[in-house]
């Protein structure tokens, strides 16, 4: 690839010699001759150059002025034999070599080899300081991954974790302004960006304003989901102008950040110097995907906590109510058991077990109805003398039975008569989709009322018949 030399030299016919040596055929080097400082400068503004070569003097200025807009581009300078000491001068300042120019011009033929010497250290330096500067951006980068991951794993607040985000990603890109937050997905809606940290203005503005970034640009990296690069966003056709105090918009990044398929949050930086390119979307891509996968972490840890949060309110709503079903339960003068579809007894309170004079061990394990009435048999709740049955209009006589009836073949209402003597009225109301609820009550005052009106009844017949006879 040929080499562009900017010749900086005053002297017309020096300049043509310089030019012939640098411009020979076997070399191929371009070589731009500017006879003053303004005109190499005009020059390098609608050029770039590879080298200058200057002399020691040119009309408006020295070659010490070259050196002052030159940047990392290399330069040789020229002076005159006997004025060594000012080229040592030089090379202190910052040019890559001298060359003494002696009258025949002799020094030419050793000048391509001198330059092309500066242009290998020159690019040794370069791409030396290129590494070192991507080096450097590598680690900040890696603590910048760091320093979020930090912020998320210790709980910090939203707010907290994205105003760190913006700062990293301020420095990172070397930015003046920036906004970062969560997307928020409304239903049948554009995502639409709830902002947790903005560029405050300050030294911008007295009040202290914070930067509004564009809305247009921020809804166009939303509904692409994808990053947006304007280096001139004046020239956007959704650009609507400066709002009032607000500075002005030289290049804008929108960066979406995803996690799990999902939009998660977006950070959009602006006004660097150079402006954006897809090398900075590569190159942040491994804080991104982190942030996004943290922010993914964050709220599946938020949802877990307002879930636990939903239990322990409802477990203490359900433990009040069912303290308040066991006193309650434990209050009534009946005894209530509840069934489940397969006939198992699930739930009971004191009074049934006393009625029916049960052991708590034997409840406590659930058995099914049919146990219970077993247990009921093997130990003569029933046979000769007791009565299992169904009630007549009055409760009694009650039909003698040598069996209890199992779970299947219990009616709504029957009365038994237990071995020491009392009456209780057992009903099972049958619940929708199997199961039911049974109820146990103490009738034995209730009938022995009845069956003493009956006899006071039969009496009073018998006495009013043979009031009748005697007449």
């Amino acid at each position: 690839m040929p080499v562009s030399v900017l010749l900086i030299e005053g002297c017309e016919d020096h300049a043509q010699a310089v030019v012939r040596a640098l411009a020979d055929p076997w070399l191929g080097w371009r070589v731009a001759v500017a006879p003053t400082l303004s005109q190499a400068h005009a020059l390098r503004e609608q050029h770039s150059f590879d080298i200058v070569l200057t002399a020691q003097r040119v009309s408006d200025g020295t070659a010490f002025d070259v050196l002052q807009g030159l940047a990392d581009l290399p330069a040789l300078i020229v002076v005159p034999e006997g004025e060594e000491a000012h080229a040592a001068q030089a090379m202190r300042h910052g040019f890559g070599d001298y060359a003494v120019q002696d009258p025949g011009h002799r020094y030419l033929l050793a000048l391509p080899a001198q330059m092309e010497s500066v242009l290998e250290r020159s690019t040794g330096m370069r791409t030396q300081r290129n590494a070192e500067q991507m080096l450097e951006r590598q680690h900040r980068l890696l603590q910048a991954i760091s320093r979020a991951q930090a912020l998320f794993i210790a709980s910090a607040s939203p707010r907290a974790a994205f105003e760190a985000l913006l700062q990293e990603m301020l420095r990172l890109t070397h930015s003046a302004f920036g906004v970062v937050g969560q997307v928020e997905h409304v239903s049948g809606g554009a995502p639409r960006l709830h902002v947790h940290a903005v560029s405050d203005l300050g030294a911008q503005a007295r009040d202290g304003t914070a930067w509004d970034p564009p809305q247009a640009l921020v809804d166009a990296t939303l509904r692409s989901a994808t990053p947006l690069i304007r280096n001139d966003p004046a020239s956007d056709p959704g650009a609507t102008g400066r709002p009032p105090g607000q500075p002005e918009l030289t290049a804008f990044l929108g960066l979406p950040i995803h996690a799990a398929g999902q939009l998660v949050a977006m950070v959009g930086v602006a006004n660097r110097p150079d402006g954006y390119g897809r090398g900075d979307v590569h190159f942040l891509q491994p804080l991104l995907n982190t942030v996004g996968q943290l922010e993914m972490a964050r709220r599946a840890e938020a949802e877990r906590r307002a879930m636990e949060a939903q239990l322990t309110q409802t477990s203490a709503l359900l433990a009040e109510k069912t303290r308040a079903l066991e006193l309650t339960l434990g209050s009534v003068a009946q005894g209530i058991a509840t069934v489940d579809q397969s006939g198992r007894i699930r739930l009971y309170n004191q009074r049934y077990l006393d009625l029916l004079d049960l052991p708590r061990p034997l409840l406590e394990a659930q058995p099914h109805l049919d146990d219970v009435v077993r247990l009921q048999i093997e130990r003569g709740d029933t046979g000769a003398g007791f009565a299992f049955g169904e009630p007549g209009p009055h409760l009694c006589p009650m039909v003698q039975g040598p069996a209890l009836p199992r779970w299947s073949e219990m009616r709504p209402l029957q009365v038994q008569h237990t071995r020491t003597g009392h009456y209780l009225e057992m009903r099972l109301r049958r619940l929708e989709g199997g199961g039911g609820v049974l109820t146990c009550t103490d009738v034995t005052d209730y009938l022995q009322a009845q069956a003493a009106l009956q006899q006071s009844e039969a009496r009073w017949r018998s006495l009013t018949q043979l009031s009748s006879d005697w007449y």
